[in-house]
């Protein structure tokens, strides 16, 4: 996901094609019975794209998640 900045800071830019009326990344947190699920979901291809710093940085925080003890499903 390309960051744009400017004076005022630093943000991801969007809405893009072909998710344009989605975030980038949409997080849902469930607690049913004595289950705790976290679904992280890239909604633009650029966060899976190899070599970008975006996905670079989102699979190093899904490695930190499992790191802390969540499990992949």
């Amino acid at each position: 996901m390309p960051l744009e900045r400017d004076e005022q800071g630093t943000w991801l830019s969007g809405p893009r094609d072909p998710a344009f009326d989605q975030p980038p990344l949409a997080v849902h947190l469930l607690q049913r019975w004595q289950a705790l699920t976290l679904i992280l979901t890239a909604n633009y291809s650029y966060w899976l794209e190899d070599g970008e710093p975006s996905a670079l940085r989102f699979k190093a925080a899904l490695e930190r998640l499992k790191e802390l003890g969540w499990e992949e499903g």
